[in-house]
């Protein structure tokens, strides 16, 4: 009614046509929309209620697609194109230097502590971090930022040159593999460089609109 109170249908019908219309605020009303709440279409065990469930399913960190910063102790949560802004921007709250990459063409990188970004194909983005270690030397990782619902497979072969000294890893980072893997360890010495040789993503799916997914298929598979 015009005080806000909650009225049955019998009652309103009792009211003059002139109140019958109300928009005064109704607390009562308000509290029992508030407390209707409804389940996680991406099955995240968050408590929503009916009127949030559009914008947390937007937000959902189990939403595809979504990707966690991994940088030690953010945690943040997004879709990736606004994760590499969290990561690079002048605004963001890292601001790690990076490059874009191209899949099977070798690039270099400085022996050097910190942590550099990478981005492949498809946006598609990897930490490259390069620690020092009491012993033995500089350790340098890998760590690939999946998105939620991406089962590809990513492979890496990084070669390492300096005074007397030739070296080659690979690792492949699988889904249910840990996405931070280590490469290589660099001794203590003159190394110049380590550069990659490219990085391979087979069976890569993408969502479409309404959150499924479809397979891409990659010629160049079957050729590495």
């Amino acid at each position: 009614c015009s005080n806000g109170d909650c009225l049955c249908s019998p009652c309103r019908d009792k009211l003059p046509a002139v109140e019958r219309l109300a928009t005064q605020r109704c607390l009562s009303m308000e509290r029992v929309v508030d407390n209707i709440f409804v389940p996680c279409k991406h099955g995240c065990d968050a408590k929503i209620t009916y009127h949030q469930q559009r914008g947390h399913q937007y937000r959902c960190p189990e939403r595809p697609g979504m990707c966690k910063c991994l940088v030690s102790g953010c945690g943040f949560v997004t879709a990736t194109e606004e994760l590499f802004d969290h990561l690079t921007a002048g605004a963001g709250i890292h601001r790690l230097p990076w490059e874009d990459i191209k899949y099977f063409v070798p690039f270099k990188h400085e022996v050097r502590p910190g942590i550099r970004l990478l981005r492949g194909r498809n946006k598609l983005l990897f930490l490259l971090e390069v620690a020092r270690e009491s012993s033995p030397g500089h350790v340098v990782s890998l760590t690939f930022v999946r998105p939620n619902g991406l089962r590809s497979t990513v492979g890496c072969s990084v070669f390492l040159c300096g005074f007397h000294h030739y070296q080659v890893s690979k690792l492949n980072i699988g889904p249910d593999v840990a996405s931070k893997q280590i490469l290589c360890v660099v001794s203590d010495g003159k190394y110049d460089m380590a550069s990659g040789d490219g990085h391979e993503l087979e069976d890569y799916q993408e969502w479409d609109d309404d959150g499924d997914t479809t397979e891409e298929d990659d010629d160049d598979d079957d050729d590495d």
